[in-house]
């Protein structure tokens, strides 16, 4: 795991408890990772369609 929060509730929570951190931990990386693919896409727009280059 990368998350060193996510172990630490891992290893002190119940299986339940733990539902509450895992599945937020699962939101903000998908949060990020939209993120992150809207700037590429966006820069992408940019670059004219016969360009050989990204």
């Amino acid at each position: 795991m990368k998350s060193d929060e996510l172990k630490a509730s891992a290893k002190n929570n119940t299986e339940k408890d733990f539902e509450f951190a895992y599945f937020d931990n699962i939101d903000d990386a998908l949060i990020a990772g939209l993120s992150q693919n809207q700037d590429f896409f966006t820069l992408r727009e940019k670059i004219p369609p016969d360009s050989k280059t990204i």
